[in-house]
């Protein structure tokens, strides 16, 4: 591609002398630079993302250690998945204090708290004895959320296992681990409680119902979250970015989120451009976007009953999803090495996407 560009954008930049060989022009030689500038701000691009040899290494290394650990070391996983939190996240919070607007705010939305939640509450039983009732109200409501909302956010967010870039990584770790932990802790108990006899003793599992337990537990963990979020978000958060951070709610609205927004509340295309532009964005888009929200939580837990009901049917969404984040990813490299080059060099010289390089010699 960037080949077959040069030679094009090169066509009325060289001259024909009496041996009728070609030589470049001043005016082909500044062709030749702006295309090498491209080419290296380009490159420069993909490494202030991660695309650098070590974090490549890191990252198939990590996924080849996780998926290892899944399989042979099932009564260990969770310490796995708390590993995971404390080496990925502190990572992923340099990168989020370090950006313009600062993103640290994210950590307010529902399915990071749910995470931090959930290892607190790990690292709890590993140190203190824990009531079995509280237990077993904790491992009802880690279920409804992990094997329903928060695995099914890896489809609607198009969450990509993107080997190299760690702000991805813990996209995947929030929103995959927490379902193949409690798979692990559900169907393959007896490896848990023999490897930790004194933390797991799941006397109450055949106990629990899908309706009473599972969706109302996690009901109501998700609406302890919700309710003093929404209360910060339609009073401190909408101002959030005035004061140079960013939230997950106006992320969303500058996105495609913002345009079933407006649609609702039919607000006018000019106006929502405008908002986007502004970055501030009315309390009625707070409200539609929160009551949206709090739906397809309530709709996704289901799935964590079905997850209950049958083992199989646990295992085939877990792996459905990890293959959906396999796919993101695949489609995200394929644009990295194939496209992403040829696109900002038809950008610099002015060649529209759905033209040949021959439009530049029409320029």
């Amino acid at each position: 591609m960037a080949s077959e560009l040069l030679t094009s954008g090169l066509d009325k930049a060289l001259l024909s002398d009496d041996t009728e060989r070609l030589r470049i022009t001043p005016e082909g030689i500044q062709w030749v630079q702006r295309c090498l500038d491209v080419i290296e701000e380009r490159s420069k691009l993909m490494q202030s993302k991660g695309m650098t040899k070590f974090n490549f290494v890191f990252g198939v290394s990590n996924s080849l250690m996780v998926a290892w650990s899944f399989g042979a070391l099932p009564g260990y996983f969770w310490i796995v998945y708390v590993i995971e939190v404390f080496v990925l996240l502190p990572v992923r919070w340099s990168r989020m204090i370090q950006r313009e607007p600062k993103e640290h705010l994210y950590w307010l939305d529902f399915c990071w708290c749910a995470n931090f939640v959930g290892v607190v509450l790990l690292i709890i039983l590993l140190f203190y004895e824990v009531d079995l009732d509280v237990q077993k109200w904790a491992f009802c409501a880690a279920w409804g959320l992990g094997n329903g909302p928060l695995l099914c956010a890896i489809a609607v967010l198009g969450n990509s296992l993107l080997f190299h870039d760690f702000d991805n990584a813990s996209s995947v770790l929030i929103h995959l681990f927490p379902s193949l932990v409690m798979y692990e802790m559900g169907w393959n108990r007896e490896a848990v409680q023999e490897a930790f006899p004194s933390i797991f003793t799941y006397h109450f599992f055949n106990d629990i119902h899908l309706w009473h337990d599972i969706y109302n537990n996690a009901a109501m963990s998700y609406f302890a979250w919700l309710l003093p979020y929404a209360g910060w978000l339609l009073t401190c958060g909408m101002s959030a970015p005035s004061c140079g951070y960013d939230t997950i709610f106006h992320f969303t609205m500058r996105g495609a989120g913002g345009h079933v927004t407006s649609k609702i509340l039919r607000v006018p295309p000019e106006e929502h451009k405008e908002l986007v532009r502004a970055n501030s964005f009315p309390r009625s888009y707070a409200l539609v976007y929160l009551t949206i929200h709090a739906i397809l939580v309530l709709l996704s837990i289901p799935v964590a009953l079905l997850c209950y009901a049958d083992k199989k049917i646990h295992i085939c969404l877990c792996g459905s999803m990890v293959l959906l984040t396999i796919y993101n990813a695949s489609s995200r490299y394929t644009f990295y090495m194939v496209s992403s080059y040829g696109q900002a060099l038809r950008r610099e010289l002015g060649i529209p996407l759905t033209r040949g390089a021959s439009a530049i010699l029409e320029s």
